[in-house]
């Protein structure tokens, strides 16, 4: 890793074409928490602040768009996620933008998985985690044990508050959380292989039409998926709920043909490809 002293004073000509640029984003706040229930099972709707919150992260996204960017918007299935998702996809396309909104994004944020294989998906005796216990909803055993577990588990988070959360992040063990440590590196795996997609296709763009396509894609996520990925690639340490990513925030990710560059507010890390 290499943090860079200061911006690049090539001009726009004379800097290395970007590929693609990733806003990792925190959905906006929900009352989450303040009901005893399943974050799987509970809808959670934004609050007033929460969408304002969202509204302001686009204007900044918005200021950084090219007319002929493509813009790309997923979510992790989480429904807080979504409407986090169909805010900023509004609040652009109310900017004249055209999103295409990517259904289907398999990130289950406790459990990251690209894809799942048939024998991964049929396979209800093996448990890796609560949070990765449903099935397809036509066992009604599975389905209730897991709403079980899910609302004891949900239980022990309220309770515990903070402490639990950067307990986790530290590498303590959960009883009822996968390991910190695995879910960094599902995380460090999708970030490098999103990456490797994007050169992909800008080389794809260079040889069809001599130009990089600079796509704008944007992923709605969780608290503990953004951390995560501050721990990583920032060694940030988190002891508190302040120095994470808060609601509403995103970390940016800029793809270059020999570099990754991530951006966090007024600190930049540059990684080679």
């Amino acid at each position: 890793m290499e943090k860079p002293e200061g911006e690049s004073h090539e001009s726009r000509e004379h800097a290395p074409a970007i590929y693609a640029t990733v806003y990792l984003v925190r959905h906006g706040t929900t009352n989450y928490g303040e009901e005893r229930g399943s974050p799987e099972v509970v809808e959670h709707d934004l609050t007033e602040e929460g969408v304002k919150s969202l509204q302001r992260l686009a204007e900044q996204i918005n200021d950084e768009i090219e007319p002929n960017d493509a813009v790309y918007v997923m979510s992790s299935p989480r429904v807080r996620a979504e409407n986090s998702a169909q805010v900023l996809t509004e609040a652009l396309e109310a900017k004249g933008h055209t999103v295409e909104y990517l259904k289907g994004a398999k990130n289950s944020t406790r459990n990251w998985k690209l894809y799942r294989d048939e024998e991964d998906k049929t396979d209800k005796n093996e448990r890796r985690d609560i949070y990765d216990r449903r099935g397809d909803g036509t066992d009604a055993e599975i389905e209730a044990a897991y709403k079980r577990d899910m609302d004891a588990a949900f239980g022990q988070v309220l309770e515990a508050g903070p402490d639990l959360y950067l307990g986790w992040l530290r590498g303590e063990e959960i009883p009822f959380a996968e390991n910190s440590e695995e879910y960094k590196k599902k995380i460090k795996v999708f970030l490098l292989r999103l990456a490797d997609i994007a050169r992909k296709r800008g080389e794809a763009a260079l040889d069809e039409r001599g130009a990089a396509p600079n796509e704008k894609v944007i992923i709605t996520t969780h608290g503990e998926w953004l951390d995560s990925a501050l721990k990583i690639f920032f060694n940030k340490e988190i002891t508190s709920l302040a120095d994470g990513v808060q609601k509403g925030e995103a970390l940016k990710m800029e793809i270059f043909p020999d570099s990754v560059r991530f951006t966090f507010h007024d600190e930049t890390i540059v990684l080679d490809a």
